[in-house]
């Protein structure tokens, strides 16, 4: 049986952010930022490149930044979708 939230490189969780239309805004303090419209509201999600792999806490967080659902998050690439099905 497939875990929740399995872990994801950082190269996966960038092609999730392009693949919901976020891009790359700026960096502070170690953080990068991509924003974007998603759902039609502006969302911002806050990644940390030196945490990667990602624990399914950061995962957690990133995909309520991005305004979806664990299966849209996943499902945005197809290389990521074949881990949780």
């Amino acid at each position: 049986m497939p875990k929740a939230w399995p872990p994801l490189e950082l190269r996966e969780v960038l092609a999730i952010l392009r693949a919901l239309q976020l891009t790359y805004s700026c960096s502070k303090g170690g953080h990068d930022f991509y924003v974007g419209m998603h759902n039609g509201r502006k969302r911002k999600v806050t990644v940390d490149p030196k945490c990667a792999p990602f624990s399914s806490y950061l995962l957690q967080s990133m995909c309520k930044q991005a305004g979806c659902t664990r299966q849209e998050f996943y499902g945005a690439t197809y290389k990521t979708a074949a881990k949780i099905s």
